[in-house]
């Protein structure tokens, strides 16, 4: 059985105390801005709170930027490290416009690829799509949405594509099927017969929703703060969103007869802003509760 120590019992209970009165963004906010007044700022730190708090909207794309690697550790450097950024990102666009290898009618996504083929060298006289290429556009399409200006929305998709590659969420998907039954039989019992009886658990779109950590399939706005979480180091979230994308669509599924209908149902991507918004909400709930984060 888990049992919380006294700290514990007594930072939840606060934690539970600052919900209700609406005060959990500003003591987060106040954690958050204690951690970046380090001139050497501690990544584990940023992973705990990214964990443990709703990242600020204001503070996110900083955030991402330390825990990615885009911005070193040391403060003092950050402006100087923009600034050779926003050179090279300059340099690389500059260059594939005198090749005409993007024009006014390229989309964002592409024209992150085509930066990043020629920046590590593999940007030939033909261009040919690789495997690896979709996988990248629907990380950049996200960023790009999510991003301030295109030289975040570069390296933003670059380091993001480079860490979700890295990490490869399918490697636990047994786990994580494991994750996906345990808590629908205890949400949902007769939802999941239903399903298991078309054999759908065992033919969710991994792919889309593991591998591309649900880029494109859940509304850009709502998905940073699944991937607040990813980036720190939690990756067993996932599992939980798809729980809740199945406990979102229960009506639909219900009337659904064949694996091949619910497949279609589920693939109907990406989901407005407001579905997404309650799966993630959700699913995040679901997350803190399942997994008894402090």
């Amino acid at each position: 059985m888990f049992h919380m120590s006294d700290d514990s019992s007594r930072r939840n209970f606060r934690v539970t105390y600052y919900d209700k009165v609406g005060c959990r963004s500003a003591i987060s906010e106040k954690a958050l801005v204690a951690i970046l007044k380090d001139e050497v700022i501690e990544q584990k730190k940023l992973e705990s709170f990214c964990i443990r708090f709703p990242v600020p909207a204001s503070y996110r794309m900083l955030i991402w930027k330390i825990l990615l690697n885009i911005l070193p550790i040391h403060q003092q450097s950050h402006k100087f490290v923009m600034q050779q950024r926003k050179d090279q990102f300059d340099d690389l666009q500059r260059a594939l416009v005198v090749m005409r290898k993007i024009n006014d009618q390229t989309s964002p996504s592409e024209t992150c690829l085509r930066m990043y083929l020629l920046e590590t060298g593999e940007l030939g006289l033909q261009f040919f799509s690789a495997p690896w290429h979709k996988f990248f556009c629907s990380i950049a399409s996200a960023v790009n949405d999510m991003a301030d200006c295109s030289v975040t929305a570069y390296w933003l998709s670059v380091y993001m594509y480079k860490f979700f590659n890295n990490v490869n969420y399918l490697k636990y998907n047994h786990e994580f099927i494991d994750v996906i039954v345990t808590t629908l039989k205890k949400e949902n019992i007769k939802l999941f017969h239903h399903i298991e009886t078309l054999h759908l658990i065992d033919n969710l779109p991994i792919v889309s929703w593991y591998k591309h950590a649900f880029a494109e399939v859940l509304h850009s706005d709502p998905l940073e703060k699944i991937w607040d979480v990813l980036l720190g180091q939690a990756p067993r979230i996932l599992p939980y969103v798809a729980v809740q994308i199945l406990l979102t669509h229960e009506i639909k599924l219900f009337q659904l007869d064949s694996l091949a209908k619910c497949l279609s149902l589920l693939n109907s991507v990406p989901y407005s802003h407001d579905l997404s918004d309650i799966i993630v909400s959700k699913s995040t709930d679901l997350w803190l509760r399942m997994e008894k984060i402090p």
